[in-house]
């Protein structure tokens, strides 16, 4: 079975090209830069703008039995761009498919953001994400559900894994003994890049065609988060640092200077979302399907962490 990745090329997209081919199927990665896949043995690569109408009417999907649309926009600072890949790329992607009549299984990464804070279950009958990211994943996967397709949408929450650069100042604020106490406690939940790539090629393989699942591995604390890392590295917990939503206002006006100038990914748009009480999956549906993650969240994040030593990050 030939199997086409978009956005391969990144942090997902690659641990997705790395299962699919450990369990035997042929992939090959697309996206407008070869990235992490550089890195992995057995995976070809070919260039694809989902943007770009003559990219896409150029590729050779025909060639394909399935495609997993994992092309998109997690961060940017121009508020359009979300649009412009995440809803209008989805748009062109799903129109061309259409076109040449694909019928093999399209399955579409979503985000946990679509469904906005609280605590989210597919039966969710109004969804409201609070942030541009999340309203452009979510036209996107209209698009995709009102299609003629053979779709399957999954839903992460915040990923993290190997190649993830995005956290990997959060590990550093923790590895030097601070702990976020926020009050009330934030609660979220997290899912390791290795076990999305595992649920993905277990929907390839069942194929619950017109069906949304939401993944997770863990819910907890940013505390907790802090304390398990502090322990995995062997880390005394030294400073408590006491934090309330005024405190994020207070910086509002300054983060986009501020993030620019330390090149973090962080906005207004990233402080909102910070300053929700919650991001949690409440659902089991996956599994009742018969999703088993691969790999338990000590394991995960242990995986993770030597990653990002081995990188020097830590």
């Amino acid at each position: 079975m030939r199997v086409l990745v978009t956005g391969a090329s990144g942090f997902l997209g690659s641990h997705i090209c790395e299962v699919l081919k450990s369990k035997g199927y042929e992939v090959v990665g697309a996206s407008r830069r070869i990235g992490y896949l550089e890195e992995l043995k057995g995976i070809s690569w070919e260039k694809l703008d989902i943007t770009d109408e003559l990219s896409l009417f150029s590729f050779s999907f025909e060639e394909y039995d399935a495609v997993i649309h994992n092309a998109g926009l997690t961060f940017t600072r121009r508020e359009e761009k979300y649009f412009r890949i995440n809803h209008l790329g989805t748009r062109f992607l799903v129109k061309r498919l259409e076109e040449i009549g694909f019928e093999g299984p399209v399955i579409y990464i979503s985000s946990l953001a679509v469904h906005g804070p609280g605590e989210a279950s597919e039966e969710d009958l109004v969804v409201s994400p609070i942030v541009p990211y999340g309203v452009s994943k979510y036209m996107g996967e209209l698009e995709v559900r009102s299609s003629k397709l053979n779709w399957v949408v999954l839903r992460p929450p915040v990923i993290f894994g190997e190649r993830d650069k995005a956290l990997v100042t959060v590990y550093k604020i923790f590895s030097s003994g601070w702990v976020l106490d926020w009050r009330p406690q934030k609660m979220l939940s997290v899912v390791y890049a290795g076990n999305v790539a595992e649920a993905v090629a277990f929907l390839l393989e069942v194929r619950p065609y017109g069906e949304v699942f939401l993944i997770q591995d863990a819910t907890l604390s940013w505390q907790d988060f802090a304390l398990k890392i502090q322990r995995m590295l062997n880390v005394p917990s030294r400073r408590y640092l006491p934090l309330r939503n005024w405190h994020v206002s207070l910086v509002k006006s300054v983060v986009s200077l501020l993030g620019r100038f330390l090149r973090l990914p962080v906005d207004k748009h990233k402080l909102k979302e910070i300053e929700a009480d919650a991001w949690v999956v409440a659902s089991d549906k996956i599994e009742r399907y018969g999703y088993k993650r691969r790999f338990e969240f000590d394991e995960a994040l242990s995986r993770t962490l030597r990653w990002c030593k081995s990188k020097g990050y830590l």
